[in-house]
């Protein structure tokens, strides 16, 4: 599809490779429209961004779950345990225990996703 030939018959075939192109164009972005669909749930199940809080002197972890009909984001929040249980040697265990329980809570809300 190398514009060399700037004839007539150059440009009918220019023509017919545009109409073609923007035909696949169509049909990409259609099946990209129904991956996008659920691309964003399926993301926040298996490859979730966990938040660590504070509050009242425990660490808690949040996920926003993405559903597809929903307007916003749902959050569940869950506990990772007491401060205290935790100190600046032990920060690997922190964010090990963080990934640790979001993801069981994940497979106990949501069983059918996981096998």
């Amino acid at each position: 599809m190398i514009l060399t030939d700037l004839t007539k018959s150059g440009y009918l075939l220019l023509k017919k490779d545009r109409s073609e192109l923007i035909s696949q164009i169509k049909e990409l972005n259609d099946l990209l429209d129904d991956i996008d669909f659920v691309y964003p749930f399926l993301e926040s199940l298996f490859d979730p961004k966990i938040n660590l809080l504070e509050e009242d002197g425990k660490y808690l972890g949040s996920i926003d779950i993405i559903y597809p009909t929903a307007p916003e984001p749902v959050q569940i929040k869950f506990e990772i345990g007491s401060i205290s249980d935790y100190t600046n040697d032990n920060q690997s265990k922190l964010q090990e225990d963080l990934d640790n329980r979001a993801n069981q809570i994940l497979k106990e809300k949501f069983p059918l996703h996981f096998s």
